[in-house]
């Protein structure tokens, strides 16, 4: 992956992030609003490109346990995803009624499994953070934790809990995109932009 392509995984992943902390800290005060749902229901996305970034890192030692972590986590990521932005910009605007009814239909099992594949994907590579080594270790275990309980949580009602969670799951995220931007020298990205420029293909 070039150092650009990184850099931009990483200032995702810092948005998602920053986003995600952002509307929890302020829902945890006010309740969730419609613009703090909009916001979150953005964050996951924002999310894929830095799970690329740094499965691509450590591509080259990952073993199959890297790959098995990577792929489970990117799929559940997306289901997960999907889900969150429905429930924060159509369900989010249905009765508490309604939505009770649908806990009783095919629509919350849908939803209770993408969770249960985003928690396992997220398990697992906070996992292979760990073995990688270049991590801190309370930044793994913090991945492990606060991503996985969002969806744990995701069948409540909103709560002061739920959107402290998504603080503390924000802050994880930012940490590990902070991590990724550090690890991408700036001379690397601009020793690649000068080659470009000597190129005489490239123009």
């Amino acid at each position: 992956m070039s150092p650009q392509l990184s850099r931009f995984s990483a200032a995702a992943g810092i948005l998602s992030g920053l986003l995600l902390a952002v509307a929890g800290a302020s829902s945890v005060f006010t309740g969730k609003t419609a613009g703090a749902a909009f916001v979150i229901a953005l964050a996951p996305a924002l999310a894929l490109p830095l799970l690329v970034a740094i499965y691509q890192r450590h591509a080259a030692d990952a073993g199959t346990f890297g790959v098995a972590a990577f792929g489970t986590s990117l799929i559940g990521l997306g289901l997960f995803g999907g889900a969150v932005f429905v429930k924060d910009t159509t369900l989010f605007y249905v009765s508490t009624a309604v939505q009770d009814h649908l806990k009783h239909e095919p629509t919350i099992v849908a939803l209770l499994g993408a969770a249960v594949i985003f928690i396992a994907g997220t398990v697992m590579f906070g996992i292979f953070l760990l073995r990688t080594r270049e991590y801190p270790r309370l930044l793994a275990y913090g991945y492990i934790v606060f991503p996985s309980l969002l969806a744990l949580l995701s069948p409540l009602h909103d709560s002061p809990l739920l959107n402290a969670n998504h603080v503390l799951a924000g802050a994880t995220i930012t940490w590990l995109a902070v991590t990724l931007w550090r690890a991408v020298p700036a001379g690397a990205v601009r020793q690649q932009r000068s080659a470009g420029a000597m190129d005489p293909a490239s123009r």
